[in-house]
């Protein structure tokens, strides 16, 4: 229930182009964000453990959706100065997705 909430008061900030319009909320977006990262920790710890294919496709899902996560956040970086370095982070995590082998 309480993920329900918090995906509604997360998308409710989204404008139409899907970036997030209210970088006020912080302690929201942060905590989105460290649920996509752990979710992502989890698949890469089971994938060095059994590298199936299931499991590689699994890693690469959750790559994904880290991904659209940090995308969202791109007009809070660009307000708070640093856009082109969050750009080029991002830009830099599809590569690395894009080339993750498996």
């Amino acid at each position: 229930m309480f993920t329900l909430l918090l995906f509604i008061g997360l998308f409710s900030s989204c404008g139409d182009d899907g970036l997030v319009k209210d970088c006020s909320a912080a302690g929201a977006l942060n905590m989105t964000l460290a649920e996509e990262t752990e979710k992502l920790t989890d698949v890469l710890t089971v994938f060095s453990l059994d590298q199936s294919s299931t499991n590689c496709d699994n890693v690469r899902g959750a790559y994904a959706d880290y991904i659209d996560v940090l995308k969202t956040l791109q007009g809070c970086a660009n307000e708070g100065g640093v856009g082109d370095e969050f750009r080029n982070s991002i830009s830099e995590a599809e590569s690395s997705l894009d080339t993750f082998g498996c």
